[in-house]
């Protein structure tokens, strides 16, 4: 297959708010096991480095008392940064091998779906880009 432009990836990572009412695709959602505790958006994107994420694509999985389980829920831009994704099963993060697998859209919503116009003003007025 040829490519007339060259394939634009992300450098950033751009937080976002998820509406519970949005239809993602099962094709470009990843679930990641494994994770430090104490990983962050950031921590994330630099494991994913070099695909694209989609716009507050990374949802980290809480207990039911709040904190971070050790999974996130990823997702990407389209089905082949997804299968690129898939291929860092099992791949450190520090001391940590993560293991990467496929996931559903209704998953990623479950864990980042919101519906609050104050978390919205929120992002826009004081979130930056992660690189």
């Amino acid at each position: 297959q040829l490519w007339n432009e060259p394939e634009q990836i992300n450098h950033h990572y751009f937080p976002a708010i998820v509406m519970k009412d949005d239809v993602i695709s099962d094709e470009v959602v990843v679930r990641a096991r494994g994770l430090p505790w104490q990983a962050t958006d950031a921590d994330i994107n630099k494991f994913f480095r070099g695909l694209d994420i989609e716009a507050g694509g990374i949802a980290l999985v809480l207990s039911k008392v709040g904190r971070r389980n050790g999974e996130a829920l990823i997702r990407f831009t389209n089905k082949e940064q997804r299968d690129l994704a898939l291929r860092k099963h099992k791949h450190h993060m520090g001391q940590r091998y993560i293991e990467v697998y496929m996931a559903t859209g209704r998953d990623f919503i479950a864990v980042a779906g919101g519906e609050c116009e104050e978390a919205i003003e929120f992002l826009n007025k004081f979130c930056k880009p992660c690189q």
